[in-house]
């Protein structure tokens, strides 16, 4: 009789070979729904896999929209790895869009222009602020009341984008915005520089793989990551070595940014304010609350995680965006 057992020791192959073959799995799947709804399976896979990937404009639209999934999976990574479970990251998402997106609106409609060098770090502190007191609150329930953050945190998601609603429909809106539920444009000293001429990449994206590299470093180099791990995994041999468990979550906060933790990386929620996450348009708008999904987004951002730490994090949220363009670029082409 057949049975799985556990590998008594991780393969290096599979770890490698896992994310191709889910990939393969992937396009076979789509090749039979394209068959089963009478289209080209060649042609729609083209369209799917390498359309968004064609051309120097393309790419950049995929770095863009991956760069706060980057920041988002990193400090994830971290929380998972202190067994911290955090499923409701899009909360903390949308109200650091709030922090940032609301010191750039005030100091908009104030006449308020910094130098760019002063300006930008204020409005990434802010949207830094935003997300870690959002998360705080969840820390707060589950290390005094012991409530489950998972629930907690997904269910702050939903008060999280009625408040996104609540400002873009009321205070926030545009009085020269045709009734459109969106803020006034922030001004142009509070937009991150581009990366790339003529495209919308901007050092955002450099950013995120620089707080990569650092949790990855803070993470499996330092004796306080140590720790971390230690207190989440094996809470009675942390607490036998003198590492309690809930200030292992803390600290998961402060270096990460889940919703079970406490606090975020910084300029994680404020990056998509100038450009990375709402539409690259900069200002607030209502779809930034749009239900879009979180869970398996954030999934597939981390997945990647445990093969290796959060240095092999933003493959996944760059994979999901690529894929994610590739279905709207081939809704024409391939007449669906």
């Amino acid at each position: 009789m057949l049975r799985l057992e556990a590998r008594p020791v991780p393969s290096q192959a599979m770890a490698l070979a896992s994310p191709v073959i889910a990939l393969l799995l992937t396009a076979a799947v789509a090749a039979l729904i394209l068959i089963g709804i009478g289209k080209d399976p060649v042609s729609g896979l083209q369209v799917i896999f390498l359309e968004p990937l064609s051309n120097r404009r393309q790419i950049s639209e995929v770095l863009l929209k991956a760069t706060p999934l980057i920041v988002i999976a990193v400090g994830l990574a971290v929380c998972y790895r202190a067994n911290v479970w955090n499923i409701g990251a899009e909360g903390q998402f949308l109200m650091g869009c709030v922090g940032g997106g609301g010191l750039a609106l005030w100091l908009t409609t104030q006449g308020i222009v910094l130098p760019k060098v002063v300006g930008i770090p204020l409005v990434l502190v802010a949207g830094m602020l935003g997300g870690l007191l959002w998360a705080a609150v969840v820390a707060l329930l589950r290390d005094r009341f012991n409530a489950n953050e998972i629930l907690v945190s997904l269910m702050l998601v939903y008060v999280a984008q009625q408040i996104i609603n609540a400002l873009v429909f009321g205070p926030w809106k545009d009085p020269k915005g045709f009734n459109m539920p969106q803020t006034a444009l922030f001004h142009a000293s509070l937009h991150l520089p581009p990366l790339l001429e003529r495209t919308r990449l901007h050092i955002g994206f450099v950013i995120s793989l620089v707080l990569a590299v650092l949790a990855m470093l803070f993470l499996f180099r330092t004796f306080r990551g140590f720790q971390l791990q230690v207190g989440g995994l094996a809470p009675a041999a942390a607490r036998w070595c003198g590492v309690d468990f809930a200030v292992a979550v803390r600290r998961a906060g402060r270096h990460g940014r889940g919703d079970g933790s406490g606090r975020a990386h910084p300029a994680g929620h404020a990056l998509p304010v100038h450009g990375a996450g709402i539409h690259r348009h900069h200002r607030l708008l209502r779809r930034a609350a749009a239900p879009a999904g979180h869970r398996g987004r954030w999934r597939v951002a981390v997945r990647h995680a445990d093969r290796g730490g959060t240095g092999a994090v933003p493959p996944g949220p760059a994979e999901r965006h690529g894929q994610r363009a590739a279905g709207a670029l081939a809704a024409d082409p391939a007449g669906l």
